[in-house]
């Protein structure tokens, strides 16, 4: 794990914002997509997408986290 500190590992953008993107939406990470749907040229929906979602952390932790790190930013510009 210390490794993914150093930037070693090979996760893109994508994946890292999705990550981080848990600890703003409580503990729930959504699986994330490109296309949320498809119509055609009369704006009939052909395809809509469901996401994919799951709990991963508790929303008190989520809070926490998202605390400490508004709290590194903060002290940084003061």
């Amino acid at each position: 794990m210390p490794s993914i500190a150093a930037g070693t590992p090979d996760i893109s953008v994508f994946e890292m914002v999705a990550a981080y993107a848990a600890f703003a939406n409580k503990g729930v990470y959504t699986k994330p997509v490109m296309i949320e749907r498809i119509e055609d040229k009369n704006g009939t929906v052909l395809y809509q997408f469901a996401p994919e979602s799951k709990d991963v952390l508790s929303a008190e932790s989520a809070y926490v986290t998202v605390k400490l790190m508004q709290g590194v930013v903060e002290s940084r510009f003061r």
